[in-house]
């Protein structure tokens, strides 16, 4: 054999014992086995993600879960809030619910809400109440709740219950029918014989003698109750008055926070039963402040009642759960309706029952271009004492931010204290002077930075020309 040959000569240099593999073979090797390592690691991959895939078949997805837990809707906003404890006076409250704490943030304009207690304090009728909201948003700013200590206690939130009779508050809703029914207008010319606020029989026949004309909207500001009385009779067709206290929220549930009781209206079942509802002279029709206040807005807003909000928003740390839309709840009546009703309101503030009660507004300067007015209303009820209603807005034509709406309520023994027209005056008075202020300041700002800005940059232009 040939022991010179290469291969040979390989084994006798390796001592012709063991075997060593090719440069090229081990290279083949490595890499072989490189391969069977990544496939296994793919295959294993695979099958986990095959496992976790049945198991997902079982379970919420892991994003689903933190949608789930980083939100709250409006009905589990409302379980929190009706069974805590509120303190709306901060603005912000603290509640738990499963074992969370969460930040909730409320609309309440607080130096609103103390100026409406500062005020049912000072005056101290038997009970007080009232709710004061943004028209255009539905955004509550003040909800306040005020009883003497000498008369039984009917609860803390008096804002959300319909105790109280709405006696000429009603008018409004007559109003509203007869604009759009029977075609009427605030210069429409009506009839009245008798004294402005009875209601007999003889004022009530068809065919009048020795009357006076007046037009809607002067019977509208002094609260004329033969005038409206007629109209339900005369004008408006049976089941329509009812028809408009419900489009208005009458009977109807109010979509809230809060549980806010039913304002109730009976439909009447005789001639003299239409005339005391259309007039508001009965003690049948019941209204809670807060109806009174989205009424209001319906006026100031061109027919729209937005949806009440009394939570902006919830937060847990840095996250939020939960934020406020603003919607429309009701469309009662039609936009030149309600610019109708806008006239009828603001003659009961120029020269009508609520006269003296703007006289401040009449007076601040700064509030001459603001529509304001209202309607007032007063009946005596049996154990309670006289009740007092006024609901009103006062806006800003050019401006929707500066705008207030508000139901106010107050319930006095032998002697009146305050009326109810006042201190919904001073709240929108104070309210819209603080949007004016802030307003104020920060154009300000504005002006202040600007020309800080331009004497520096000609501080600037200097040091360059030196």
């Amino acid at each position: 054999m040939d022991y010179g040959s290469p291969m040979m000569r390989r084994l006798n240099k390796n001592g012709g014992s063991g075997f060593k593999f090719p440069k090229k073979g081990r290279i083949r090797i490595v890499f072989v086995v490189f391969l069977i390592v990544i496939g296994l690691k793919k295959g294993t991959s695979y099958f986990e993600v095959r496992e976790q895939e049945r198991f997902d078949e079982f379970s919420v997805p892991e994003k689903q879960k933190r949608e789930k837990t980083d939100t709250l809707n409006i009905e589990q906003i409302r379980k929190i809030i009706q069974k805590s404890s509120l303190s709306l006076e901060l603005g912000v409250d603290t509640l738990e619910n499963n074992g969370n704490s969460f930040l909730f943030h409320y609309s309440i304009d607080t130096s609103l809400q103390k100026l409406g207690m500062k005020l049912m304090k000072r005056y101290s009728p038997l009970y007080g109440a009232a709710v004061v909201i943004q028209p255009v948003s539905g955004r509550v700013l003040a909800m306040v709740s005020f009883t003497v200590d000498s008369v039984k206690d009917m609860g803390s939130d008096l804002y959300l219950k319909s105790l109280f009779p709405a006696a000429s508050i009603y008018k409004t809703i007559t109003a509203a029918a007869a604009i759009e029914e029977a075609n009427l207008s605030s210069e429409s010319m009506l009839k009245q014989v008798g004294r402005n606020h009875t209601l007999y029989m003889f004022q009530l026949e068809e065919k009048l003698e020795n009357y006076r004309e007046l037009s809607l909207e002067e019977a509208y500001a002094r609260s004329i109750n033969p005038v409206f009385a007629r109209l339900g009779i005369y004008k408006l067709k049976h089941g329509a008055l009812v028809e408009y206290g419900r489009r208005f929220g009458f009977d109807q549930k109010i979509p809230f926070e809060l549980p806010v009781e039913i304002s109730r209206v009976k439909s009447p079942d005789s001639m003299f039963a239409v005339a005391e509802l259309a007039s508001g002279f009965n003690r049948q029709t019941t209204l809670s402040p807060l109806l009174g206040a989205l009424i209001a807005s319906a006026v100031s807003e061109d027919g729209k009642i937005p949806v009440p909000i009394l939570v902006d928003s919830v937060m847990r740390e840095d996250t939020c759960f939960y934020k406020a839309e603003q919607k429309t709840w009701r469309n009662p009546v039609k936009k030149s309706t309600s610019r109708e009703l806008r006239e009828l309101m603001c003659s009961v503030s120029r020269y009508g029952t609520a006269r003296k009660s703007f006289r401040y507004i009449r007076q601040t300067s700064s509030l001459k271009s603001f529509q304001y007015g209202g309607k007032t209303g007063s009946v005596n009820k049996d154990n309670l004492g006289k009740i007092d209603w006024f609901i009103g807005f006062a806006r800003n034509p050019s401006n929707p931010d500066e705008r207030v709406a508000a139901g106010v309520v107050t319930i006095h023994g032998e002697y009146w204290t305050v009326h109810s027209s006042y201190i919904a005056a001073e709240l929108f008075r104070n309210y819209l002077r603080t949007l004016q202020k802030e307003r104020q300041r920060i154009e300000n700002e504005k002006i202040t930075k600007v020309s800080i800005d331009s004497i520096s940059k000609q501080a600037n232009v200097t040091k360059d020309y030196d």
